[in-house]
């Protein structure tokens, strides 16, 4: 089976496109799965995987560290010339999918589209452009476009259900990215990095720190929860465009010393850091998988997350983590529910490893080469439903 992947970013870029492509790519390939990816070229960057096509990019004045992929024609007819996919699975809906769109067509191969952003959320991004006009635009048009493939991947149960709900017509599959249960093992103490006691008790949130992820109510229910319980202390590991923001935010409430922002992380530091912690925190309303709630899952730290699409069906209250409503009060109500329950607390996290244990990257790449045999041959393939 040949399969190409276009995709609006990769490495050096970090993010959870990025990470889910390059999952993906691997698990297939380990697989049997000849896969191509085609993403815009960053200078100075050299791949280190088979079958990785840069195409010329520039960068936008509003965010310099993605560039934008030009797909001229003849370079990519040159690739899928050589390559010769059967199927053709692109990653965004807007350049890169246009083109992936243009050639699945001329070349008569399967289309599949995984709506990783819900796109009216990050309208903020492009600051030029009416935000209420920005936003019924993006929605429209992923939709339209999600309508194009012959398969739209949603990551999680609550952005399939967004999708039917929005009219979208296509078929649609749930399937997460799946994670490497392998990195929550054997993890070494990291707490001393940032000199955090022993008896210290970790919150833990980790990922993009950006306006969209929700990250000033977590602050501000941190607040709360410093105050009742001394030994109490947050991480916000990650990096992104509002670290100096909340480093001036945790000062003004009076946090700088409980709240600590290390910055980037080394991935296998993420599991490291989830495995000393008593709960998760996520506290976005604007993702649209918890990758990275299920890889802490795996290291048996419960999830304190405000109700949203992305966690529907992932985290269920009470089992193997906390849902709150979007709010500094109902989110400190549950992160000191987690400290003070130590009964609630073990539960929690033996359900969710349990969670975790169903989100294999092995299980999900095979439901996925699974999709992608049906939609080349047009047969259905016996396979395993994934279901938390």
């Amino acid at each position: 089976m040949r399969v190409a992947f276009f995709t609006e970013c990769y490495h050096p870029t970090v993010n959870g496109v990025v990470i889910s492509v390059a999952t993906y790519a691997s698990q297939l390939r380990s697989l049997g799965v000849h896969v191509a990816v085609i993403a815009p070229a960053t200078p100075g960057y050299k791949d280190q995987e088979p079958a990785i096509y840069r195409l010329p990019s520039r960068r936008s004045k509003s965010q310099p560290t993605y560039p934008i992929a030009l797909p001229f024609g003849h370079l990519v007819r040159r690739i899928l010339d050589a390559e010769r996919p059967q199927l053709i699975h692109t990653h965004s809906p807007f350049v890169m999918g246009v083109s992936a769109a243009l050639w699945a067509r001329r070349t008569s191969v399967p289309l599949v589209f995984t709506f990783h952003t819900i796109y009216e959320k990050y309208t903020h991004y492009i600051p030029v452009v009416p935000q209420p006009a920005a936003r019924v635009f993006a929605k429209r048009y992923s939709r339209a476009f999600a309508d194009r493939a012959q398969c739209v991947i949603a990551p999680s149960e609550g952005i399939a259900w967004m999708l039917k709900r929005q009219g979208v017509g296509t078929r649609i599959e749930v399937l997460p990215t799946g994670i490497n249960l392998a990195l929550a093992e054997n993890l070494e103490p990291i707490r001393g990095q940032l000199g955090l006691p022993q008896q210290a008790r970790i919150l833990l949130y980790a990922g993009r720190l950006a306006k969209e992820k929700n990250l000033e109510t977590l602050l501000q229910a941190f607040r709360t929860v410093a105050a009742e319980e001394p030994q109490a202390h947050l991480v916000l590991a990650g990096g992104g465009p509002w670290l100096s923001v909340l480093q001036q935010l945790a000062a003004r409430l009076g946090l700088t010393q409980r709240a600590h922002l290390p910055g980037m992380i080394a991935r296998r530091d993420v599991f490291r850091w989830a495995a000393e912690s008593e709960a998760f925190v996520f506290p976005s309303v604007t993702d649209t998988q918890g990758l990275v709630v299920a890889e802490a899952m795996a290291t048996g730290a419960p999830c304190v997350a405000v109700n949203s699409l992305a966690v529907m069906g992932l985290v269920r209250n009470g089992e193997n983590g906390l849902l709150t409503e979007n709010s500094p009060e109902s989110l400190a109500r549950a992160l000191l529910t987690v400290l003070r329950d130590e009964g609630l607390g073990r539960r929690m996290s033996a359900g969710a490893r349990q969670t975790a244990a169903l989100f294999s990257v092995e299980a999900c790449a095979q439901r996925l080469a699974a999709i992608y045999e049906e939609l080349i041959t047009g047969q259905a393939v016996s396979h395993a439903r994934l279901s938390p």
